[in-house]
């Protein structure tokens, strides 16, 4: 007797292209100001909130919102909170101003405050604000951008605290993917993923500008590797068409695979965004852009400027002259 035909396999998802729809709602009880950054761990959710003349850290632990401290950014050397994200050991790490940092408690406490400190000649990060924090793999990395966008730093170091160790820099000459050769240039940092995949190999993307000047600056997103304590090849354009990125680097990246990725692009002069997000059941959901989503939120009014993903997988939005907003429905 022959064999049964083997069943054929099933024919794979098709690619989403287009906008997707999703409700929002104003998160109650939120502070008022302008939403710089989010971070949520659990029953933890932190947030950084420009008010008035200085930037604010707030933590909500489900009792309600406290602010945990406020700095003068008109103050003579600014040194106000910019951006937050949570260490593998469950404590805040602060980004702020003038490449200050700080390590905050679980229960609010500040642990430690510093500046970034990198060692040789050339490797000074300046008085950079910090645009977004990550970590993964034991290290925590933080991107850095002045404020035309001309210059600025990836650093990383390990999120252990208690041994001594330098902030690292490195270098970000990246491979174009219409060139043989990588590009040198002086780049900004904004938007930031790191992603643990295995075996010490965490992948990194970031979004970057360089040029001289505003109106010349040129825009990429770029992937490096780190594996066993260094960098892995040159770091590589992973430009999409303009179809897909029609507004330059990433400004924020948000979520996990597990829970939905959302993808904040941004441009700055004429304050239009574009966020994209997993697409709808039954299509293809890679962990990139190809496929992924236009964000339609109707009930999202004024520029938003950062975007979070919570433990349940709710899109949250915030920005200037707009309230925090949170999906009614997970990304997935």
């Amino acid at each position: 007797m022959s064999e049964p035909d083997e069943p054929p396999p099933p024919a794979p998802l098709e690619t989403f292209q287009g906008e997707r729809t999703i409700r929002f709602e104003a998160v109650p009880g939120f502070p008022p100001g302008t939403l710089l950054d989010l971070a949520f761990d659990g029953s933890l959710t932190a947030a950084v909130i420009l008010n008035g003349a200085g930037t604010a850290l707030w933590l909500e632990d489900g009792s309600g919102w406290r602010r945990l401290f406020t700095t003068d950014d008109q103050a003579p050397i600014a040194t106000g909170p910019t951006a937050v994200c949570f260490s593998p050991g469950g404590e805040l790490f602060v980004g702020g101003a003038n490449a200050y940092f700080w390590r905050i408690g679980r229960d609010g406490t500040t642990l430690a405050r510093d500046r970034f400190n990198v060692v040789g000649i050339g490797q000074e990060v300046g008085d950079w604000p910090v645009k977004q924090c990550r970590t993964a793999s034991n290290r925590v990395f933080a991107s850095l951008a002045n404020d035309i966008g001309s210059d600025g730093a990836l650093l990383m170091r390990p999120a252990d605290f208690s041994r001594p160790s330098d902030w690292e820099r490195p270098p970000l000459p990246f491979r174009p993917a219409t060139r043989e050769y990588p590009t040198v240039v002086d780049v900004a940092v904004y938007g930031l993923r790191a992603r643990f995949v295995s075996n010490s190999f965490t992948e990194v993307v970031a979004g970057i500008t360089y040029g001289a000047s505003r109106p010349t600056l040129t825009a990429h997103t770029i992937t490096g590797q780190y594996q066993y304590g260094s960098w892995v090849s040159d770091w590589l354009e992973r430009d999409r068409p303009q179809t897909v990125l029609p507004y330059g680097p990433p400004r924020a990246f948000a979520g996990t695979e597990d829970t939905g990725e959302a993808v904040l692009f941004l441009r700055e002069d004429s304050n239009r965004w574009r966020i994209l997000i997993p697409p709808p059941p039954g299509y293809a959901d890679p962990f990139g852009y190809d496929g992924m989503a236009i964000l339609n939120a109707p009930e999202a009014q004024g520029v938003v400027r950062t975007i979070g993903v919570d433990s349940e997988g709710h899109l949250w939005l915030g920005g200037s002259a707009m309230q925090t907003m949170r999906s009614t429905t997970p990304l997935k």
